[in-house]
């Protein structure tokens, strides 16, 4: 709908290193495209556990304020920093959306703040990862896959995440 979407521009990584960044927007400026690969040094299990553990990004990302999952039984916006009960997350990519959860996203970006709503879910198949899409609020969605490359190391790749045009 808004065209092709421009070149890829990919950032610079240092020699040695396998960190490669690009990043795309639509001929209007209106999608905007994310993709990282980066080496870790853990199994993509450990890697995929702590990463969707939600209400814990905001720990080590500096401009995420909170996650949190919201309380599906209630119908007031309460939230919790734990999975609901039944809703552990743990889904596979064969799409039974069984393991969904809802959670509310704060994020702070050179003094904005935007919040949003999301429903992820954490994929088993073909590698471990987490998909995620939002239900309100800043549109966005992604795929973050953990790709084994190694007995104790992993690699982190996120295919792609979109910032989304808003609606009006």
């Amino acid at each position: 709908p808004d065209g092709p979407p421009s070149p890829p521009s990919q950032s610079p990584s240092s020699p040695g290193s396998s960190y490669q960044a690009q990043t795309s927007t639509s001929t209007t400026g209106g999608d905007l495209s994310i993709q990282v690969t980066l080496p870790l040094p853990f199994s993509a299990s450990v890697a995929c556990a702590r990463f969707s553990d939600l209400p814990q990004q905001s720990r080590w990302s500096p401009w995420l304020g909170s996650v949190a999952y919201l309380d599906p039984s209630s119908s007031s916006s309460s939230s919790s920093s734990s999975p609901p009960p039944g809703g552990s997350g743990r889904g596979s990519s064969g799409g039974s959306g069984s393991g969904s959860a809802e959670t509310e996203w704060t994020l702070n970006v050179r003094g904005v703040r935007y919040r949003w709503r999301a429903v992820s879910e954490v994929l088993d198949d073909p590698y471990p990862g987490i998909a995620w899409e939002s239900v309100s609020g800043l549109a966005n969605r992604g795929l973050v896959e953990f790709l084994p490359s190694g007995a104790e190391e992993a690699s982190r790749e996120e295919v792609p995440q979109e910032l989304l045009p808003q609606e009006e």
